[in-house]
């Protein structure tokens, strides 16, 4: 390493340091115009209070950081990026039967690198450890979504007895690319998926896991991007339908969804929604002692009004599981039903915010010789302070 790039990365150093706290500049070693380093974290301090209803009707309460991130991006040259991120996820929460945790191990969320063969985004090819092409709501930044957390299905295929992937990543290669102006958008890829044993034998047999995704843009077009937005605070006009699926052997899963942003004077609104069938079939059997993934629908739609004046919105979220009838003989695997109401105030935009709401479940029990008694209802509050920057 010279002493000219010596001195010229600590002093980028020094200058992303001492930066100022403006949320809109960038903490970024530069090294000459294509190489950089881009540096950013992602905090999120989450109080719960949920009703423990299958014991009794008091309320577990739990204070802890939901998330915990540091982010790593950069440019190498003008054909290749990269980005890292490692989490450290519900640091602090107490479960049920378990002691608060503070030793959460910190593990690699996404790693990958982006090669841009040609001068345009219409093929670009992104390899490593990233998010699976299903949903949009599969794909959002976890800094920027409209309510509190995703859809409770979103990942449900993700489980350590299924394909084993971390919060919808997995290791693969993906081709995307964005055409006609950025109007369509398309992401295809081969990745590990499960590596299921015959004992204690990895088969030969295990197929690899291949997902894809199709998205149109009818008003304006979103920027290319790694994840989508969740809100763009109602103050852009667009209008996003995408189709997405994702298999490997005898598992299936296949998603529509829409997204909305639209502005309304100095105001506006969001909406989004998220339908996804799931089929483990025999490659994720669904029995009476496992859970599996059995066949069903999921959907979810989520909406919010931004008075932007004030920094204010109001959001909603509804989100509903079907599952096949037949695959009903396991607690794991009964339709569900949940409702969300609550509010953000943005101080920051996304840089800070805090976030409230209110969340009513029904969820189905087990039938009991032939009886179904009634499901239960549990309620629950949840409050949330975000720091972000990147």
């Amino acid at each position: 390493m010279s002493l000219s790039f010596r001195m010229r990365l600590a002093a980028g150093a020094a200058v992303a340091t001492l930066m100022p706290a403006a949320v809109s500049a960038q903490a970024i070693i530069k090294v000459n115009d294509s190489i950089n380093v881009r540096l950013g974290f992602l905090a999120q301090m989450q109080a719960d209070f949920n009703q423990n209803v299958r014991q009794d009707s008091s309320y577990a309460q739990s204070l802890f950081l939901r998330r915990l991130r540091i982010l790593v991006g950069g440019q190498v040259g003008s054909h290749m990026t990269f980005f890292l991120e490692t989490d450290s996820p519900n640091l602090g929460r107490t479960t049920a039967g378990l002691p608060k945790n503070l030793q959460n191990p910190v593990f690699m969320q996404d790693a990958y690198v982006e090669v841009k063969p040609g001068t345009s985004n219409a093929f670009l090819l992104d390899l490593g450890l990233q998010l699976i092409p299903l949903c949009r709501n599969c794909l959002e930044s976890a800094a920027s979504l409209l309510p509190i957390d995703y859809s409770s299905y979103s990942f449900l295929q993700g489980g350590a007895s299924l394909t084993n992937t971390s919060v919808g990543r997995d290791v693969g290669i993906q081709a995307k690319g964005y055409l006609f102006e950025n109007r369509l958008e398309y992401r295809a890829g081969v990745f590990s998926g499960a590596r299921q044993t015959t004992g204690t034998v990895v088969t030969s047999s295990n197929s690899f896991r291949v997902a894809g995704r199709l998205q149109a843009q009818l008003l304006e077009a979103e920027a290319p991007t790694y994840s989508y937005a969740g809100t763009y605070f109602g103050r852009r006009k667009i209008l996003a339908l995408g189709i997405g699926g994702d298999a490997q052997s005898r598992y299936r899963a296949f998603a529509a969804d829409a997204f909305l942003s639209y502005p309304f004077g100095t105001n506006g609104m969001t909406a989004q929604a998220n339908f996804i069938h799931y089929n483990g079939d025999t490659f994720f059997p669904a029995t009476a002692t496992v859970a599996g993934l059995p066949k069903q629908n999921t959907f979810e739609v989520e909406a919010g009004y931004h008075f932007n004046d004030y920094k204010l919105t109001p959001f909603v979220k509804f989100e509903t599981r079907n599952v096949d009838d037949a695959f009903n003989n396991n607690a794991a695997n009964l339709d569900e039903h949940r409702f969300q109401v609550g509010g953000t105030y943005y101080l920051a935009g996304h840089n800070l915010n805090f976030k409230g709401a209110y969340t009513r479940g029904t969820l189905n029990r087990l039938i009991v010789a032939g009886v179904e008694p009634p499901a239960y209802t549990q309620n629950g509050f949840t409050f949330q302070v975000q720091g972000f920057y990147y």
